[in-house]
């Protein structure tokens, strides 16, 4: 059964200035250090906040939205001397959990580009799509660092999604499109992920509809924390009628 977990308490550094979709914050750390963990000591030049300097700082939440309020900070000031550039910028946050065992999880990181997990970099869900990313976690400790950016003040969601079926139909299904009194005769896209750690072989993927005829469809194999989109032919059973939908 699928449980969720949740990153309580943050610690964030920030805001930096940074050029559009660039991301170079211009401070050195180590990021991909499996050992990384901030240093509340240190203070980090930013010219974005009053003083200059930033240090980390703890940031709680109760779900897995996490909304960063930069303290310090005067946006219109900022804005009236740099324009619109003057706005962009990027933070660093730092959160843990813990899990009792090594396991697979999917990880559903919504309005972040990317992120880190022990010290690995993985691609995240910028758009909200609702895609999700297969991962192995650590027993014990596992740490997440993220980089959110944009204007200003900066939100996203992060959250644990542990004991995922070992294969799963994801989203993104490429659908074709009916044309009213054709026969359809072509091909769908069905994304298939293996969340586990090993090489899934010999799978069959059967599709049917109340106006597609019953087809199927056989992988050889799905490489471990990957997916992949499968072309499945589809016909349809007669001609399409008036409303009839591709959904499969």
């Amino acid at each position: 059964m699928e449980d969720t977990i949740v990153i309580n308490e943050w610690q964030y550094l920030g805001p930096f200035p940074v050029g559009v979709r660039e991301g170079i914050i211009g401070i050195d750390l180590n990021l991909t250090d499996e050992n990384f963990t901030p240093d509340i000591s240190v203070s980090y030049p930013s010219f974005l906040v009053q003083g200059g300097f930033v240090k980390w700082k703890v940031l709680n939440t109760n779900d897995e939205k996490v909304e960063i309020k930069y303290e310090d900070v005067l946006w219109d000031t900022l804005q009236n001397y740099y324009g619109i550039a003057g706005l962009v910028c990027a933070s660093i946050c730092y959160g843990e959990f813990e899990s009792e065992k090594e396991a697979q999880a999917l990880i559903d990181a919504q309005k972040i580009g990317s992120f880190i997990l022990n010290g690995r970099t993985y691609p995240a869900d910028p758009y909200g799509d609702g895609y999700l990313i297969p991962v192995v976690l650590k027993k014990g400790k596992n740490k997440v660092i993220v980089k959110p950016s944009g204007f200003v003040e900066h939100s996203f969601s992060f959250r644990i999604i542990t004991n995922p079926q070992a294969l799963m139909i994801i989203r993104d299904i490429t659908r074709p499109d009916f044309v009213e009194g054709d026969i359809y005769d072509g091909y769908a896209g069905i994304p298939i992920m293996n969340t586990t750690k090993m090489v899934i072989k010999n799978i069959k993927i059967e599709l049917s509809g109340d106006i597609i005829e019953k087809t199927e469809k056989e992988i050889s194999r799905i490489m471990p924390l990957s997916a992949i989109k499968i072309p499945v032919h589809l016909k349809s059973k007669d001609r399409i009628g008036k409303g009839d939908s591709s959904l499969i």
